[in-house]
């Protein structure tokens, strides 16, 4: 490959502002091709949230950057696949890090006009020109794709699901689920003549009004629709049933639609979206510190003086495990404050929820030991409810 082929990655950095890395500032004053390529992406390279994984474009944002995605669109040269050639390990460090990335083929259009992934390693069946009629794409973990015209949604792959693009033009906006689970939040079609979003499970059809939902195939082909705002329609075995969120409708397998049972809006995300805990000898102190799994806003309950939601799991070699639930008195600086007047905390990808704990307020005796940090909230309401556990770390105690 030439020096021209691989600068694709490096051209966008250096087309968003940012300092032209690799040599790329030298390979540019004899390059008058990739000069021009970079003029060509810099309208549109600064709303890519490549380094921002806080970034989730609203809907009107992604039609226009896809527009702008058409307008700049660069002639491919010789052995040039896509006008913005990212290297496959750019993608899987990008994809670690929960990042969007959009892929637009140089000649012709995909059947999916844009795709963006977050969690992108262990994503499979994407081709260099999106996702095309009749694709399969599977996850070993949870992955989210940006899928343009004509399906134009956000979905979030859980680990072990398998969904299919139809092959049928006349599908429309369409999509099969083959395996596992899959959640979706519609955009407004880009061709409003396309009609609503359809997500085929098996026999069981859902049909998007307005909602955000989620799908899952469960054992013996039994289908469970979680609906966690807005309204969708669940067909199966010549019934149809209309139910509005926040809800949870059980489909057996060959039967009709259950009645809607009510739920928290979380449990349509909750299999894939969840607080991650880490925890972090820093200094004198430990840091424990809540993110989202994804690049997506989770409503956890926040430290609670009467409610230990966490704890320390320790363990020494000759004194054995033992578990200390973290007081206010253990903490040094007050915790972050409840987000509103429901108590709740709203985590994202820019606003963690971070204490620190005093290791001398443990009561410990001397010695080295190895640590984990625990959240458990069952609180209802619409929070986050489970358990996490962190890594392990060691700590000296003098």
């Amino acid at each position: 490959m030439s020096a021209c082929e691989d600068r694709g990655a490096d051209l966008l950095v250096a087309a968003r502002g940012g300092e032209a890395p690799g040599g790329l500032r030298d390979h540019l004053a004899s390059c008058a091709a990739c000069r021009e390529e970079l003029e060509s992406l810099r309208p549109f390279a600064r709303a890519l949230p490549l380094a921002d994984p806080g970034i989730r474009p609203r809907p009107a944002t992604r039609v226009a950057l896809l527009r702008a995605l058409d307008r700049v669109a660069v002639p491919p040269r010789r052995g040039r696949v896509l006008p913005l050639w990212v290297p496959a390990a750019a993608v899987a460090a990008a994809g670690a890090a929960g990042v969007w990335i959009a892929l637009r083929p140089a000649g012709g259009a995909p059947h999916v006009e844009a795709l963006a992934l977050f969690g992108g390693a262990g994503v499979t069946g994407i081709g260099p020109s999106g996702v095309e009629q009749g694709d399969v794409v599977a996850a070993d973990r949870a992955a989210g794709l940006l899928l343009g015209a004509p399906v134009d949604a956000s979905v979030v792959l859980g680990a072990g699901a398998r969904l299919r693009v139809p092959r049928d033009g006349a599908h429309g906006r369409a999509l099969d689920l083959l395996a596992g689970s899959v959640y979706v939040e519609p955009s407004a079609p880009s061709d409003p003549a396309a009609g609503p979003l359809r997500v085929a499970a098996g026999a069981v059809a859902v049909e998007d009004r307005g909602g955000r939902f989620s799908v899952e195939i469960g054992e013996g082909g039994a289908v469970t629709v979680a609906v966690e705002t807005g309204v969708v329609l669940v067909r199966a075995a010549g019934v149809e049933r209309a139910v509005s969120g926040p809800c949870r409708v059980a489909v057996p397998p060959a039967g009709p639609p259950g009645a809607p049972v009510p739920a928290e809006a979380s449990d349509a995300t909750a299999w894939f979206s969840r607080p991650e805990v880490s925890l972090e000898v820093r200094g004198p102190d430990l840091v424990l510190e809540l993110r989202p799994s994804v690049p997506r806003e989770i409503r956890i309950a926040p430290f609670h003086r009467l409610d230990p939601l966490f704890s320390l799991l320790l363990e020494h070699p000759e004194r054995g495990q033992v578990s200390i639930p973290i007081l206010p008195r253990m903490l040094r600086p007050p915790p972050p404050p409840e987000g509103g007047a429901d108590g709740a905390f709203l985590l994202g990808p820019r606003k963690p929820y971070t204490i620190v704990v005093d290791p001398g307020a443990l009561g410990l005796a001397p010695g080295r030991y190895r640590l984990r940090a625990m959240y458990t909230s069952g609180r209802p309401g619409g929070l986050w409810r489970g358990t996490r556990t962190s890594n392990e770390v060691d700590l000296e105690v003098p």
